[in-house]
């Protein structure tokens, strides 16, 4: 972030990006491939969700924070498996709550030295447009700050 333009980052304030889930974040389709740059618990690539909101409890007890997916397992003979660590261990219900995960976790599909995506959902191709980026804020109820272009 320390990198970014003084006007990218003056756009993110006022569309109120960066708290909890902005317009620009959820207009973004996070497609895991090989695992290389989606972090496992705070982007969101589960059905749109990210797994530290689904299993906060987990996320606590995880010393994966802010690791990628493929930093969270090994390719097999029988091809990804994961190796998820924890600070301790877990309660019963916890273990319940981990098999739940993993039970999600599985029915994604992994491949080997593919590039994670980020596509854009505002655009039928998948490409960010400014355009589409337009439409989508025009759209939309962003609540109070509903008249965002004024303030651009």
């Amino acid at each position: 972030m320390k990198k970014q333009s003084r006007w990218w980052s003056d756009l993110l304030k006022i569309c109120r990006e960066g708290e909890d889930e902005g317009w620009f974040q959820k207009a973004l389709v996070w497609k895991v491939r090989s695992g290389d740059s989606i972090r496992l618990w705070e982007d969101p690539w589960v059905n749109n969700n990210n797994l530290k909101d689904l299993y906060p409890r987990l996320y606590t007890l995880s010393l994966h924070q802010g690791l990628t997916v493929g930093e969270t397992g090994f390719w097999g003979e029988g091809g990804w498996q994961w190796n998820l660590k924890w600070r301790r261990e877990r309660f019963q219900w916890e273990l319940d709550l981990e098999e739940e995960l993993l039970t999600i976790l599985d029915k994604e599909v992994l491949y080997k030295d593919v590039k994670d995506l980020i596509t854009w959902r505002g655009d039928s191709k998948g490409i960010f447009i400014v355009k589409s980026a337009y439409n989508l804020l025009t759209n939309q109820d962003t609540g109070p700050s509903s008249d965002v272009f004024s303030l651009l």
